[in-house]
């Protein structure tokens, strides 16, 4: 396996030979993008003659023709560059068979959200590859990004390894590894890591090709299986320490966001908080129920932790539009001296 330490945001280039490795690409989502725009200006090394991504998806409530079809980032790079793109619901044998007559080197997997069927595996002559946003065999599954920050780690990085019939479970060709710093949230580390993935797969590749890189193992009695996010995974139980409430936070900011709930006038309401940090303040909420909120005379919108508080700055009631705590609270004043659920 190869171990990288690739700490800068710049992607590798090359200039166009000939004798370029023919890749099909799978992939969906942000995260794919800067690694299938790798693979396509790297002509020294690859070329993508087909792409393979999710169904567009319909976003937002109402009748199905009601609603927006969501942009596709992958989708709009590949038809630009005059790719042959897929999006099937399933992977057949009629695509299976479309695929291996186009004689593919290397099938890259990232991110696709769909497990690939073992068939799929022997398109290609170098079989398939994919890059999990992980230190495998540390969080594999469909949140890797999401739960290292909920669960505090201070370290992270990409893993690319040969795929098998398990999740996650390949063997390893490559690993590169980034500190987490305070301020990254699931946005920012996603682009971190997406950065870092394609670098490593580009520097990676011509060594593959040459059979130069000696396939490693996982540590599978150390292995760690992660979810998919649901939304009720943005429910802040208030018995948590500030710090966990916090990372939770990073986690969860993208979607699904956290939210509590508000005893309001003899119903319960829904409210989605933002802006979260830690209570850093004189103010003494040391007699105060976890869950319950404070003003203090700053006018910091506060609410009481299992260890210490943490401080809002803007709040969204159900069906509502979202306010800075100002606005929210000379609406709802009740909300503050209550005990949040």
């Amino acid at each position: 396996m190869a171990n990288f330490d690739i700490r800068n945001n710049e992607i590798f280039s090359a200039n166009k030979e000939d004798g370029a490795k023919r890749i099909i690409f799978m992939g969906t989502g942000d995260f794919a993008l800067p690694i299938l725009n790798v693979l396509i200006a790297d002509k020294k090394n690859t070329k993508v003659i087909g792409a393979i991504t999710k169904p567009d998806a319909k976003v937002g409530r109402g009748r199905s023709h009601d609603r927006d079809v969501q942009s596709n980032p992958i989708k709009e790079t590949v038809l630009s560059n005059g790719i042959h793109l897929w999006q099937p619901n399933k992977l057949d044998e009629d695509l299976h068979k479309e695929l291996s007559e186009l004689k593919p080197d290397l099938l890259v997997v990232v991110s696709y959200g769909k497990i690939l069927p073992a068939s799929y595996v022997k398109i290609a002559k170098h079989g398939a590859i994919n890059i999990h946003a992980s230190i495998l065999p540390k969080y594999r599954g469909a949140s890797p990004i999401q739960n290292t920050l909920i669960n505090g780690e201070t370290e992270t990085g990409i893993t690319i390894i040969q795929i098998n019939e398990g999740l996650d479970t390949g063997p390893m060709l490559a690993q590169a590894k980034v500190p987490i710093q305070d301020k990254d949230n699931t946005a920012r580390l996603s682009e971190i890591l997406a950065t870092l993935g394609a670098n490593t797969m580009l520097k990676l590749l011509p060594d593959y090709f040459a059979g130069k890189i000696e396939p490693r193992e996982q540590d599978h009695a150390n292995a760690t299986l992660c979810e998919l996010i649901s939304r009720g995974d943005g429910h802040v139980v208030w018995l948590s320490t500030t710090k966990e409430i916090v990372n939770r936070h990073r986690g969860l900011m993208h979607w699904p966001g956290l939210y509590t709930n508000w005893h309001n006038d003899h119903s319960i309401t829904r409210v989605k908080i933002y802006d979260i940090l830690p209570y850093t303040g004189t103010y003494d909420y040391k007699n105060l129920a976890a869950g319950t909120t404070f003003l203090t005379e700053q006018k910091e919108f506060c609410v009481r932790t299992q260890d210490t508080a943490i401080m809002i700055g803007s709040l969204q009631r159900e069906g509502k539009t979202k306010q800075d705590v100002f606005a929210f609270i000379s609406g709802n004043p009740t909300i503050v001296g209550t005990q949040l659920l």
